[in-house]
């Protein structure tokens, strides 16, 4: 599905290759959580994202 939209799942969290973080429930205090949106990138639940790759 990622790739369908351009996107490539990686196992990582970099700055330089990081769209879009996608974690499992809104509100993750995950380390890579807080490291994307201390970076300014998007984290978004499974849940969008299932409903924008529709």
């Amino acid at each position: 599905m990622a790739e369908a939209r351009g996107l490539r799942a990686v196992p990582t969290l970099t700055k330089t290759r990081t769209d879009v973080l996608v974690v499992a429930e809104a509100g993750s205090q995950s380390t890579k959580a807080k490291n994307a949106a201390r970076r300014e990138n998007p984290v978004i639940t499974a849940e969008e994202f299932l409903e924008w790759v529709g």
